[in-house]
């Protein structure tokens, strides 16, 4: 299976975003506009529920979906049954629990 556009492009995608979020921001730099884009989908997040912020996430673009979800895990874990993860945790392959556990590798 080739690799999906979206994910072909995402780099391209996410420069033309920036810019127009640039633009209707009022902004001069993209590290501005990169932090109040993060602030604006953080803020949002927190105000969903758990499948409701995945459902939104799988709507974004590559690279923005990435920053949406970037320190998710610990969000989840306010929102989820902690017994109950880490059961189902302990089925899936080593490192899981971990990775769910605040331990695993960063973005």
């Amino acid at each position: 299976m080739p690799m999906p556009m979206r994910y072909a492009h995402a780099g391209q995608d996410f420069d033309a975003f920036l810019a127009d979020a640039r633009e209707a921001l009022g902004l001069v730099t993209s590290h501005q506009t990169y932090t109040a884009v993060q602030a604006v989908l953080w803020s949002f997040r927190r105000r969903l529920g758990v499948r409701d912020a995945i459902r939104f996430a799988n709507l974004l673009p590559p690279v923005v979906s990435a920053i949406y979800l970037q320190g998710f895990d610990s969000a989840l874990r306010r929102h989820v049954d902690g017994r109950e993860l880490d059961a189902l945790l302990a089925t899936f392959p080593a490192g899981s629990k971990a990775w769910w556990s605040g331990l695993g590798p960063r973005a």
